[in-house]
């Protein structure tokens, strides 16, 4: 079936139309008005500045392409936030002020939940700090349980919001830290179980991430290879090898404004009669 001129293969169409698809939803669902809340780079320089105001301690390692003429980070986001950490600075304080969206959502955001609820099944995963995806369940006038890390259900029993890295209004529950990241997918790994368990047991489509997400790299790693055909992405043209490379078959789309349409459409088409099917 094709929503807003996007072909959804036939695994993911049938998923949702059962209730066996989970929705995974990175920083890009949020970045639109009203909401406007930075991705997870821009977020990093945001608490930056709000912990250190003068300036005293060093910026993010990088180095400069010279042939792109682009920066290019060698220190991801968790490692430079422990360092800011260590120093002293309140990172989870910070950050958890920067992307309260004080009530607000998108049409995104409404968009892929009235997708997963005409079928009375909203499972829906997210890495995102804030409680857009909440704010729009309100106003949609739905009902469905809401879980932060590390108190998450079993994997192979989604049923809800999953806030797997945490939510912005109880630091104690934000994966942020490269300890944060260590605890969650290594040292105790509770992030990773669920994960292995939510990729075996439901089609999983990723929305709102790019490949130059540090959280992406954790987030495939957990994923095992007997899942082949089970996890998908919509992305752009750009990113399909990246995609390919990790184990996720990619649904290309050309712009990100073009998300709440593709939602709307396959949204109106579920929630519509069996006769008008």
């Amino acid at each position: 079936m094709q929503f807003g001129g996007v072909q959804i293969p036939d695994s993911v169409f049938e998923a949702a139309l059962s209730g066996g698809l989970v929705v995974f939803a990175g920083a890009g669902v949020s970045v639109s008005s009203p909401v406007e809340l930075p991705r997870f780079n821009d977020l990093v320089d945001q608490i930056k500045l709000a912990v250190d105001p003068g300036d005293f301690l060093r910026q993010r390692k990088f180095r400069l392409d010279k042939e792109k003429n682009v920066v290019i980070y060698t220190e991801t986001p968790e490692q430079y936030l422990s360092y800011l950490e260590h120093e002293g600075k309140d990172v989870k304080q910070a950050c958890s002020l920067l992307v309260d969206p004080h009530g607000q959502f998108t049409e995104l955001h409404s968009n892929i939940l009235r997708l997963l609820g005409a079928n009375c099944h909203i499972r829906l995963v997210t890495t995102n700090f804030d409680n857009c995806f909440e704010n729009s369940i309100e106003a949609l006038e739905h009902q469905t349980k809401v879980f932060a890390s590390p108190a998450l259900p079993l994997g192979k029993d989604v049923k809800g919001i999953i806030h797997l890295h945490g939510i912005f209004s109880d630091l104690a529950t934000m994966v942020l830290t490269a300890e944060d990241y260590g605890e969650a997918y290594v040292s105790n790994g509770w992030a990773s179980r669920f994960l292995v368990d939510l990729f075996k047991t439901y089609t999983v489509l990723f929305v709102g991430y790019s490949c130059g997400d540090s959280l992406v790299d954790y987030l495939t790693r957990s994923i095992s290879s007997e899942i082949s055909g089970r996890s998908f992405v919509l992305c752009k043209e750009s990113d399909v090898d990246d995609w390919q490379m990790r184990g996720v078959d990619p649904i290309v789309f050309d712009a990100f404004d073009d998300l709440p349409k593709i939602f709307d459409e396959w949204a109106s088409y579920a929630e519509s009669r069996v006769t008008d099917k």
